[in-house]
């Protein structure tokens, strides 16, 4: 049986910035609170007795770094850790960090709404790019191992970010691309799938039992 936990990277100073376009935007780091967020993330999958075989994680900074603290807590090597392209958010290529109402105007809404989730901002990915991307991910590195027998039972941490997930879902549950949109995913938020003979089960979607609202404030 295979469990995966993806999880969204803590808070990082562009999530504060709501004015602009994100997307990679590999320069920012997390914030204290994200710190925090990652620490009582490190502190839930103890104390819950969850333990990774394998850990996975976008390159990108604030995904990488909340992987990092997370394994500090469970004495896994961080050099253990594998980082992967595939793995990364959503590019919006030359428009990420532009101020959103400069850019997202009513002609590129219109297109959007047209093109829906294959539009694709100047030099960036469309979601359904992110979806083959991320999908290709989990088949090239679990799907193979688990049906041909190569391993046993795999539980591995998946350290990503928000649209990442959201398409993966989609894949999953083979759902109307328009939920990508309708589907929330927070900082170091826990979506756990579980697949085995009878192939897919969703187990948790956007779960956060692990923060403390008193402590972050």
């Amino acid at each position: 049986m295979l469990n995966l936990y993806f999880i969204r990277h803590a808070e990082s100073e562009m999530n504060l910035r709501e004015d602009l376009i994100g997307g990679r935007c590999p320069d920012t780091p997390l914030t204290t609170r994200g710190f925090l967020q990652a620490c009582q993330l490190r502190d839930y999958f103890l104390n819950q007795n969850i333990y990774f075989d394998e850990i996975h994680s976008s390159p990108i900074p604030r995904a990488l770094e909340t992987a990092k603290i997370v394994c500090a807590g469970h004495n896994f090597p961080l050099e253990n850790i594998l980082q992967w392209d595939a793995l990364q958010e959503l590019s919006h290529g030359e428009w990420e960090k532009q101020p959103r109402a400069e850019r997202f105007t009513s002609e590129v809404y219109a297109r959007m709404k047209l093109e829906h989730w294959d539009y694709r901002s100047p030099q960036g990915e469309s979601q359904r790019d992110v979806c083959e991307r991320l999908y290709g991910f989990v088949k090239d590195r679990f799907l193979w191992r688990y049906e041909r027998a190569v391993v046993g039972d795999v539980t591995a941490g998946i350290f990503t970010h928000g649209m990442a997930i959201k398409c993966v879902l989609r894949e999953i549950e083979n759902s109307d691309p328009r939920m990508i949109w309708k589907t929330a995913i927070d900082n170091t938020s826990i979506t756990h799938l579980k697949y085995n003979q009878h192939g897919w089960h969703v187990l948790g979607v956007n779960r956060t039992p692990h923060l403390v609202k008193k402590e972050l404030e």
